[in-house]
């Protein structure tokens, strides 16, 4: 469960992650998905204080996260981009319409001539 401060609101942001709208109440609280992964948005009157971790971290193909890092420099142009994290993927930090810090990851496909 994350708390957000309006599901309606912030369920396009999550669908552009790949989630689908699965059921819930609009007001109150939204039920996302996707093949094996289930994320519920519930209204909450005021979130938690923000202490720069992410709230919610996602794995999601490069495609994507190339398109969330694009939207999010057309407000503002000097956000840094993607970096390599520890993991040996592209990690890109971003933040919902409530506010919430969101930590996306993109892993590279395998390269078949490896190993």
């Amino acid at each position: 469960m994350l708390p957000v401060t309006d599901p309606a609101a912030a369920a396009p942001f999550y669908q552009q992650l790949g989630l689908s709208v699965a059921g819930g109440d609009p007001e109150h609280e939204l039920v996302l998905e996707r093949p094996g992964f289930q994320l519920v948005l519930c209204r909450a009157d005021k979130l938690e204080p923000d202490d720069g971790r992410p709230r919610f971290v996602m794995t999601v193909s490069i495609d994507v996260l190339e398109a969330v890092w694009a939207r999010d420099t057309r407000d503002e142009r000097t956000l840094p981009g993607p970096t390599l994290s520890s993991e040996g993927a592209f990690e890109y930090r971003t933040r919902d319409p409530s506010g919430n810090r969101v930590r996306l990851l993109a892993y590279l496909p395998a390269d078949p001539g490896a190993g």
